[in-house]
């Protein structure tokens, strides 16, 4: 077999002093691309959403992205010829379009910048003073924000967008809409991990928990943290970032998954020392109670049997339906949680629900009138076996009951079962946001109150036997 040995000289040197190129078709921890971030490159989806943990090359991903685009030589894709308009969507355009200017630099082909464009560490690329990339044949790569006002998102055609982390929902949409005219790739790279991804999630891969499908087929791309997907790191460097994360955040800086905890949360205390299995249940309590949130559509309503057990509150199951159920359907869905657990109604000694009203339907009565009416039918008595009480609402209540709930856990005295996912999930994620998220966390935190802001620990006459 005959070697053109001009050849192989020509690429090792244009290896030697294209960077791009080098990425394109260097060896994997020489510069070139990973087998992960080659997948990501090679999908022929016009929507690609690449996942994974820091430091894992996301952010090459989008640099190597926005320079094929630009100059209309994708090494994956067919192109119609350079893109003369592309934006790279930073979720903190301050800080997100130096970094992703760096990542750009690294690899950035020889002679290919206009020369008015100037580069710097600390402002990243700029063009006549603006967050922006211009080419010698003319195409702008423009740095936007994922927080800044929507006008700033609004008006303009463009030919690709990239998104390094995820923006807000809206700038997310309106961002998007850009591409409706030429139909362009839309590509984002993110951990998931501090950021309010859940909108994202039912977006591209719909909602496991209500069982929504998602609303756009994207390809979705996970790089785990591995010696192979990361060849310019060493193994032992990985395996000591993996060895300081706790499971939840191994889920989603290792695994690339959804799960885990986001940044801020609103009971940090809570962690998977507070998740307990059937096993680790109290097998007597002293008390048991009730908790609703009523919610305000269909789905957002939730109910959880709570259990004091030696000075420790155990949240032992939960009710939520993706309808809007009758009182009597509720009152039968709870009644069974209960029984599951060998509560009967007559033990419930203490309950709290909203203060929702029932509407015209309900001919004035609250939603915990009408749950006590059905409950009343249940046991086939003239009234209920248990009193709904208003929780109070007034000013602060909402932090002081979160406290209340991260102290506890901190404590060890709050703990959840694994079958409560949508409590779960909301303590996990619960940012104080009035979403789909507060729920459970106020349903959970009415009958908590309670309990922990009580001497529930004494002797009430009698043991439950669970």
């Amino acid at each position: 077999m005959m070697f053109d040995l001009s050849l192989i000289a020509r690429i090792a040197d244009q290896i030697a002093n294209d960077p791009l190129y080098a990425y394109e078709h260097g060896q994997p921890g020489q510069g070139g691309m990973s087998p992960a971030q080659r997948a990501v490159h090679a999908s022929q989806h016009s929507r690609r959403l690449a996942i994974g943990g820091n430091q894992i090359g996301k952010s090459r991903i989008i640099a190597a992205e926005a320079w094929w685009l630009s100059l209309g030589r994708h090494p994956f894709r067919s192109s119609p010829g350079p893109g003369l308009l592309g934006w790279i969507v930073c979720a903190d355009l301050r800080a997100g379009w130096p970094n992703i200017s760096r990542k750009m630099r690294e690899i950035e082909p020889p002679g290919v910048l206009d020369e008015r464009c100037k580069y710097d560490d600390a402002r990243g690329y700029t063009f006549m003073g603006s967050k922006m990339v211009r080419t010698k044949h003319g195409a702008l790569i423009v740095g936007k924000s994922g927080t800044q006002e929507l006008i700033a998102l609004s008006g303009a055609t463009i030919d690709w967008l990239l998104f390094d982390e995820v923006p807000k929902q809206a700038h997310f949409s309106e961002a998007r809409s850009r591409l409706a005219v030429k139909g362009g790739p839309c590509l984002m790279g993110f951990t998931p991990i501090g950021r309010p991804v859940d909108w994202l999630r039912d977006h591209t891969e719909g909602n496991p928990q209500t069982g929504e499908d998602p609303r756009e087929s994207w390809d979705i791309q996970r790089i785990v943290l591995s010696a192979e997907n990361c060849p310019h790191r060493t193994p032992e460097d990985i395996e000591t970032q993996i060895a300081s994360y706790g499971p939840w955040e191994y889920q989603q800086r290792v695994l690339a998954k959804w799960v885990g905890v986001s940044a801020e949360r609103w009971i940090p205390g809570f962690t998977e020392a507070c998740v307990f299995d059937d096993d680790a249940a109290p097998k007597q309590v002293e008390s048991v109670g009730l908790g609703w949130d009523h919610g305000e559509r269909p789905g957002s309503s939730v109910c959880y049997l709570v259990a004091m057990s030696r000075d420790r509150l155990f949240v032992l199951g939960e009710v939520m339906s993706k309808e809007r159920n009758t009182p009597k359907e509720e009152a039968i869905a709870v009644a069974a949680m209960c029984a599951k657990w060998g509560v009967q109604l007559q033990h419930i000694e203490h309950a709290r629900g909203d203060s929702n009203s029932a509407g015209r339907m309900g001919l004035g009565l609250s939603v915990n009138d009408m749950l006590e009416r059905a409950f009343a039918d249940l046991v086939k008595s003239s009234r209920a076996p248990f009193d709904i009480r208003v929780p109070y609402k007034g000013r602060g209540s909402i932090k002081a009951r979160a406290r209340m709930l991260n102290a506890a856990a901190l404590d060890g005295r709050f703990f959840v079962h694994q079958d409560c996912s949508a409590l779960i999930h909301s303590l996990r994620h619960w940012r104080g946001e009035n979403n789909d998220l507060k729920h459970p966390y106020d349903a959970v935190s009415y009958i908590s109150d309670v309990y922990l802001q009580a001497d529930h620990g004494q002797d009430h006459g009698r043991l439950i036997v669970i």
